[in-house]
């Protein structure tokens, strides 16, 4: 998922959670999501402006002190991010796992599962290629690409337990 894209999905997802200026959103993405995305405002104000543009948010103007612009999700932004966040997980989960108290339990399991077989997937490539290559990689090529199959299989972990506490 390209950047601004992301950038859209997450807005949406934080002022379903609460409606926010353009300033309280950036500050609260630096809290909050800094782990996935660190936009500036200058990526903030223009995607607001775009999904004003496509109803996915609305702006109200708070007339207290110096007249702020809110923005709100509607029902159309609200749709459109549940599709996103149901949709075959492709980029980095944990900006769809700070969401995911939107879904049912149901639908957080498939998706962790969903995310757990792409994971695996993605263990068996990296081992194929250390079987294959480990001779020819060099130390340090052969360090990074266990360091890559070590954080898979955490990750592997983390999200099987997470479907453990998802059915139990």
């Amino acid at each position: 998922m390209k950047n601004q894209n992301k950038i859209q999905f997450l807005i949406l997802g934080l002022l379903w959670q609460m409606p926010m200026s353009g300033y309280q959103l950036k500050k609260q993405m630096d809290v909050s999501l800094a782990n996935f995305i660190s936009p500036s405002f200058g990526n903030i104000y223009p995607t607001l402006k775009t999904l004003e543009t496509s109803n996915y948010i609305e702006a109200e103007v708070d007339g207290k002190g110096h007249k702020k612009i809110i923005y709100q999700i509607t029902p159309t932004g609200q749709t459109y991010f549940l599709s996103w966040l149901k949709s075959d997980p492709d980029e980095p989960f944990l900006a769809r796992e700070y969401f995911m108290g939107f879904l049912t339990a149901d639908e957080r399991v498939q998706l962790f599962q969903k995310y757990v077989e792409k994971l695996k997937a993605q263990w068996h490539h990296l081992k194929t290629i250390e079987e294959n290559y480990h001779d020819v990689m060099g130390k340090y090529p052969l360090h990074t690409l266990q360091y890559g199959l070590n954080a898979v299989e955490a990750e592997i972990t983390w999200y099987e337990a997470r479907i453990k506490g998802e059915i139990s």
